[in-house]
């Protein structure tokens, strides 16, 4: 705890110094109890107010250090309210970082930009600007997180230091639209990395598909071979099986990566199944296989393994860790921190009243629905998955941001691949007995009101559901609006790679929400993503619908991005407003 400033005892400057030059280095060596008794003594011995000050915010960041997670922020808000009027630069720049990192490490919700605005008036800037760049991006002004990064130059940093800025440019510039700068940061990654990460290769084929130029790292790239799949090679499958591919587990992940693009057909579960009981293979390769198989598979599979300890096993983990604190120190073995939308779930799970793992888990475990029954609740939220058996997030983490807010949820997920336009298994054959099954339920379970939710195709089949139930309203991510078999659009070409065998020619929902009686339909679509903007212009002059375009956003699945700005608890708090 702070002591007060009208207790210190005056003593020899000397003695202060010797004190604090040891809490320092016990500070940057993150033994944290020993700084904060150092830093403590300091403020007994100190004979200034700015002494003091500096050392009682010490202590502040000490203690947020210690833990993963703050219960209760208020308490500290009103410790650093205490300095907000010091006069001094540096305990000013010292106060507003504790918020941030006050913000992080809780449920606080602060105007992250307008703090950082503030912060960027301050100087001298730390060697290491990456945290404050990263808030800069996060609060959705890239343009300002590039002018601080650019500040300093790599030749000056630790090499860890600098492979992050350099990450953070190219997200930067990605947000931009800027794809030769953004290609020019990954590229310096690649020169400065020992050995280059898998995400930073994958990244730059994307951004080179995207403005036409050749491929560095050829077929072996999962943009590469998910853009061989999208032309209609259905070789690749074919490739990954071969006994003579002896693949390495870099080469295996960009496959697992394609084959995600086809999750949902028998040939995409298959593959993932070989690669899953293929035992030469490492946890690693073999748990990033079932990430692809937890909307289809039995969750004996994932208890039958033990989860490499990365945060993008966060389903897998929650399925397999009954016990909060099992999970915990799953988590505490995870390298580096949570990034973006991961860490605002991970605090939501850590800050839960109860903890939903092992067998209560949100999760499928190789059935069709999951009913999540909310006591008393009169009202059910209805979420038509797409053809990743998810909301662009999987349900096992994203109930963590549904669950406990007054109403039940029954998700949805069309495990044939055929995106709910040929029933749903164990309600129906088609999309009229499936919405009968689904009134039946309401009925039965006595629910007043029904908002429906999708995402991708899944938004779409929650518009035809949540207009044939009459729902309160329908809220679609990315939807596909219409389908036309014999247009050439690239998702029209995907469209009929997925779904080849069904009779229905096309479809189009602006038909059916022209009727004056059509509920409230809400559609969120990155604004630069094309097709998903084909989509939304379908609906353009329906009465009923409301658009919400993600400003500089350019890739279909959106979740992540409502995520960090906050937008999908708005979204989430307004669903029966």
């Amino acid at each position: 705890m702070s002591v007060n400033e009208s207790e210190v005892v005056p003593c020899e400057i000397s003695s202060y110094d010797l004190v604090f030059e040891r809490a320092e280095q016990n500070f940057q060596h993150r033994k944290f109890e020993l700084a904060q008794s150092d830093y403590n003594s300091c403020i007994l011995l100190a004979n200034t107010k700015y002494a003091i000050s500096r050392c009682n915010l010490r202590v502040i960041e000490c203690e947020l250090l210690q833990n993963d997670h703050i219960p209760t922020p208020d308490l500290y808000v009103a410790r650093l309210d205490a300095y907000a009027k010091s006069g001094n630069n540096f305990i000013e720049l010292e106060r507003l970082k504790l918020l941030v990192l006050l913000s992080e490490k809780s449920l606080l919700k602060i105007d992250m930009l307008s703090i950082r605005s503030r912060i960027f008036k301050y100087q001298p800037w730390p060697r290491n600007a990456n945290p404050y760049a990263r808030c800069l991006l996060d609060s959705g002004a890239p343009q300002k997180a590039i002018e601080l990064l650019l500040k300093f130059e790599t030749a000056n940093m630790p090499k860890y230091v600098a492979i992050n800025r350099l990450s953070l440019l190219a997200a930067c510039y990605d947000m931009l639209d800027d794809i030769d700068q953004s290609l020019h940061s990954l590229q310096q990654i690649i020169t400065l990395s020992d050995t280059p990460p898998v995400w930073v290769k994958s990244k730059i084929n994307d951004l080179q598909i995207l403005n036409g130029s050749c491929t560095e790292y050829g077929s072996s790239s999962s943009s590469a071979i998910y853009h061989r799949i999208e032309e209609g090679d259905n070789s690749v499958i074919s490739e990954l099986g071969s006994d003579e591919a002896n693949l390495s587990d870099e080469q295996v992940a960009p496959y697992i990566a394609a084959v995600a693009a086809l999750r949902g057909t028998p040939s995409a579960i298959s593959t993932a199944e070989s690669l899953f009981f293929n035992t030469e293979l490492t946890q690693l390769v073999r748990c990033r296989a079932l990430n692809f198989l937890i909307p289809y598979a039995s969750n004996s599979l994932v208890q039958a393994i033990e989860i490499p300890p990365f945060y993008e096993f966060l389903e897998l983990a929650l399925i397999k860790y009954q016990d909060r604190n099992d999970f915990i120190t799953w988590m505490k073995k995870c390298s580096g921190g949570p990034g973006g939308s991961k860490k605002k779930i991970i605090q939501r799970i850590l800050a839960s009243e109860k903890y939903s793992g092992g067998l209560k888990s949100c999760s499928f475990n190789g059935e069709s629905s999951i009913y999540r029954k909310q006591e008393g609740a009169d009202k059910l939220l209805i979420i038509f998955c797409g053809l990743h058996g998810d909301l662009f997030w999987k349900p096992e983490s994203l109930s963590y941001l549904l669950e406990d807010n007054g109403f039940s949820v029954l998700w949805l997920n069309d495990r044939s691949g055929n995106n709910f336009l040929t029933g749903l298994e164990s309600y129906g054959k088609n999309g009229f007995e499936v919405a009968a099954s689904l009134s039946s339920f309401i009925r039965k379970n006595g629910y007043k009101d029904v908002v429906c939710m999708g995402a991708s195709a899944g938004g779409s089949a929650a518009a035809f559901a949540g207009f044939a139930l009459q729902a309160k309203k329908i809220v679609a991510l990315s939807p596909a609006t219409f389908i036309k078999r014999d247009d050439p659009a690239p998702a029209m070409k995907i469209a009929n790679k997925f779904i080849p065998h069904l009779t229905t020619k096309n479809f189009s929902l602006k038909e059916i929400f022209s009727n004056p009686n059509a509920p409230l339909l809400e559609i969120y679509y990155g604004e630069k993503s094309k097709p998903d903007c084909v989509y939304a212009q379908h609906m353009t002059d329906v009465e009923c619908v409301r658009f919400y375009p993600i400003k500089g956003w350019r890739h279909h699945a959106i979740t992540d991005r409502l995520i960090n700005t906050g937008e999908f608890e708005r979204i989430v708090d307004n669903l029966f407003v």
